[in-house]
């Protein structure tokens, strides 16, 4: 009896989830060793802020400690992480900054009971110069982290349905920085080739110096002289450059130099050459600053509609990628992404599309060092139209793009940065959207910018490379002819363990054979760049799935090549064998039945003959369902004068009514429970986690979904049926609650066909041309249920059943607009639902 009606019990306290949860961390092994950010020279000092620090919830309902890098779920309510920390002797003279490598999704930081900066983007790094004097030998520092999520001022939006989960947290490493106050602050270059190559070079130096009261040696601009060598993998010097240049004291001035160079390899997958920039900046004699920075030297470029590296064309072959690991969430170590990078060169492939922002610095390095091409994504995933055209999220936009281009604008590996994804290329506010950010470009004129698009693309301006997400069982993009395009998204959701034939639409080796076909039509068009596979590992979702089957992990996202704790799938070793040269996996047919559940049938025959006995077994009721139809007025103005009442009738009538509006409402739901744009519409509606999932595990159990939902419907009958005798109260209505309930049990009596309808509707919605005829004759009954029932409330409540009816509307329409405010405040519902629609262009 407990199993029973645990999920019922569930959803009747569901609001209990608002209130707050202990939040879950979870943290990178402990073996693994982090990230350090590499020093420019011995002048320089690193403070390691990671290890131990206290948490607590903002409104004090909860404490504790933690690990940093570290991430967390669980909670919505925004956390303060604090601790100490001792500041090293020799830094007074040193200009000291904070760098953050990843708080997500904002964070507000104080050192010493003092604001220093606060940031909202949760991938891109973020670097705070701390005010000279507010380091002491004993230090404070205080980081407030907010992880929660707008549906219209944030990027990402509140998280949809294979989103991944939005963790929080400090969870990449975090440092102190000191650097000397006369530095080399930014160095950018750009080759120029010829007969013989010239790197020219751009140096921004900066001078903070702290100017003393009475030295007049610090009244003048800081004297210089720049040195910059380039040197090749032997470490031989294959181009050096010096200049001598004035920098003024609380200044900076740019300074340009050009090397002429023995050499200049180029980068690419196949052979990632790169060289070590050395700059040296001398004050005198003194060596005040160095900095070593990898250098490496690519042509990219579109050539007729090509994409062409070094001159040659450049066939993609990748893979998506979240960075998520079931151990340690987003948190993951520098050992972590180097083994699934592994993986992704294992497969053949050369491009790593990164869904989620900026990714993990180490992530680029080792990049570099492979030579796997990457596209990093600005996770700006399902934008409804309405959204792109405002000017506040264009800034939005904007400012996430900066921060992603200023950090890696010089990495080799570093191909395009995707825009988002799931964008109409045919709307006008896409466009407008893309415009906004056109100005950005200049920041980094070598790199390519991209966007994932569902459709269209052909007019779109602005995007070097277009990505368009396959959808199953559509024709393969064309090529436009102008612009690049490669297929992303190749895929489909597995059943974890299902080894069934690939007959069964939801076995991994179905998902195979899929990846299989998609990749093979990629192929054989020749004017389409490249392919990407949806994703290279499961990953943790943001909302919990329908489809999956009971016992599963419904915020599991199965659509990876390999399952999150990476176990490879058939799919993984069909893609090995098409990108590179490994044998393919032997995939085999087998058989595959759909699901016919015996149990809507057989309730709809118990249903049926239970009515047609008590038809038989009480003449007088079968006479008043006979009078209830044929002559509707006569029977519902006896009913309200009281020469017929029999409750146990309306009992009886109502019990068939309600319980086989439950059949035929359990067996739609059943049918559409592996419907993607009805999980989609689902999730819109009910926005807390542990309802949809109660109602996800009665889609899979016809029998409990049957019971639920006639119990549900016979529960909001008894209340309609208590708001309208109150409403009777107020009018002098001469009518009782159990008169009211006979009204609309016997209003109700065309519902008695869905015993019929419900135990065969699951068969025929497989039929596709019936679904409209189903669909008008269920409305009919329902118009005609809403007709009798008006006729009797005009019976029951007479002279005043206008008023009354005027105000039973303004009551539904107050009540309704109250619901339709709060989700469109919160959660901006006809947005998204328009958008939904769209994509599945209904």
């Amino acid at each position: 009896m407990t199993r029973t009606f645990l999920p019922l019990i569930l959803s009747l306290f569901c609001l209990l989830r608002a209130l707050p949860a202990a939040p879950e961390f979870l943290t990178p092994p402990l073996e693994d060793a982090l990230w350090r950010p590499p020093l420019d020279s011995a002048t320089c000092q690193l403070v390691d802020l990671n290890g131990t620090w206290n948490w607590s919830e903002i409104d004090g309902t909860g404490q504790g400690s933690c690990r940093v890098p570290s991430c967390y779920s669980g909670t919505n309510t925004p956390l303060v992480f604090e601790r100490s920390f001792r500041l090293p002797p020799g830094g007074a003279d040193l200009e000291t900054s904070l760098l953050l490598g990843g708080v997500n999704h904002s964070c507000r930081v104080e050192i010493n009971g003092k604001f220093i900066g606060a940031h909202a983007n949760g991938s891109t790094s973020l670097e705070l110069p701390i005010p000279h004097g507010l380091l002491q030998e004993d230090n404070r520092i205080r980081i407030r982290v907010d992880r929660r999520l707008s549906p219209k001022s944030t990027i990402p939006l509140k998280v949809q349905n294979w989103d991944p989960l939005n963790y929080g947290g400090i969870y990449r490493e975090l440092y102190l920085v000191q650097r000397p106050r006369l530095r080399v602050e930014d160095l950018n270059w750009r080759l120029e080739e010829g007969r013989r190559p010239e790197l020219r070079l751009r140096a921004l130096l900066r001078n903070t110096e702290l100017v003393r009261i009475g030295e007049d040696s610090l009244a003048g601009p800081s004297r210089v002289r720049l040195q910059l060598r380039l040197l090749d993998g032997l470490g031989e010097v294959v181009g050096e450059a010096e200049t001598r240049a004035d920098v003024p004291r609380r200044g900076s001035n740019a300074v340009e130099l050009t090397a002429r160079l023995k050499e200049a390899l180029p980068w690419s997958p196949e052979d990632p050459v790169r060289y070590e920039l050395q700059a040296e900046l001398y004050e005198g004699d003194l060596l005040r600053h160095r900095v070593t920075r990898p250098l490496a030297f690519r042509r990219l470029g579109l050539y007729g509609g090509e994409l062409r590296l070094n001159g040659e064309r450049l066939r993609l072959q990748g893979v998506e990628w979240v960075a998520e690991h079931p151990a340690s969430g987003i948190a993951l170590s520098p050992r972590q992404m180097a083994r699934d990078l592994e993986y992704v060169k294992n497969l053949g492939a050369n491009l790593l599309l990164a869904t989620q922002g900026a990714v993990h610095p180490q992530l680029i390095e080792y990049c570099n060092r492979n030579g796997m091409l990457l596209i990093q994504e600005m996770p700006a995933h399902h934008v409804p139209r309405t959204l792109l055209a405002k000017g506040e999220f264009q800034q939005l936009a904007g400012s996430y793009l900066k921060e992603m281009l200023l950090r890696d604008r010089q990495e080799p590996s570093l191909l395009a940065i995707s825009l988002g994804s799931g964008y109409m290329g045919s709307l006008p506010e896409t466009q407008a959207f893309i415009d906004s950010l056109m100005p950005l470009r200049q920041l980094a004129p070598q790199l390519l910018l991209t966007a994932g698009l569902l459709e269209g693309g052909e007019g779109l301006r602005g995007l070097d490379l277009l990505l368009h997400e396959d959808r199953p069982g559509e024709p393969i993009p064309m090529d436009p002819g102008t612009v690049p395009v490669v297929v992303r998204g190749i895929g489909l959701p597995v059943e974890d363990g299902n080894q069934e034939g690939y007959a069964n639409p939801w076995s991994a080796l179905r998902q195979a054979r899929h990846v299989q076909q998609r990749l093979l039509l990629v192929r054989e068009q020749a004017g389409l760049d490249g392919s990407a596979i949806r994703a290279l590992a499961d990953w943790r979702g943001g909302r919990p799935l329908l489809w999956p089957p009971p016992g599963s992990d419904r915020l599991l996202c199965p659509m990876g090549l390999m399952t999150a704790e990476r176990a490879t799938r058939a799919a993984y070793h069909e893609v090995q064998s098409i990108f590179g040269s490994a044998p393919g996996a032997t995939l085999t047919q087998g058989e595959h039945s759909p699901v016919n559940p015996l149990e809507y049938p057989m309730a709809g025959f118990l249903l049926l003959i239970l009515m047609l006995v008590g038809l038989k077994q009480n003449k007088v009721f079968a006479q008043n369902l006979k009078r209830s139809f044929v002559h509707s007025h006569g029977f519902f103005s006896d009913i309200q004068n009281n020469r017929i009442y029999q409750f146990g009738q309306s009992l009886f009538i109502g019990f068939l009514v309600c319980y086989s509006s439950g059949i035929l409402l359990s067996s739609l739901f059943f049918y559409l429970r592996k419907n993607l744009l009805f999980d989609h519409l689902l999730s819109q509606f009910f926005v807390l986690d542990l309802l949809k999932e109660n109602l996800a595990a009665l889609a899979w159990q016809p029998l409990l979904s049957m019971l639920y939902l006639g119990t549900l419907c016979m529960a909001l009958a008894l209340a309609l049926a208590v708001g309208l005798r109150i409403l009777g109260l107020l009018f002098n209505a001469r009518f009782s609650l159990a008169q009211c309930l006979t009204f609309l049990a016997f209003s109700g009596a065309p519902l008695l066909f869905f015993i019929l309808l419900g135990s065969v509707l699951y068969r025929l919605l497989q039929f596709g041309n019936l679904l409209i005829p189903l669909a008008a004759l269920v409305g009919f009954l329902l118009f005609w249920t809403g007709l009798r029932l008006l006729r009797s409330m005009r019976i029951a409540f007479a002279g005043a059943f206008l008023p009354a009816l005027l105000l039973l509307l303004v009551i539904l329409t107050v009540a309704v607009g109250l619901l339709f405010a709060y989700y469109e405040n919160n959660h901006s519902i006809l947005d998204y639902l328009q958008y939904y629609l769209s994509v599945y262009q209904l």
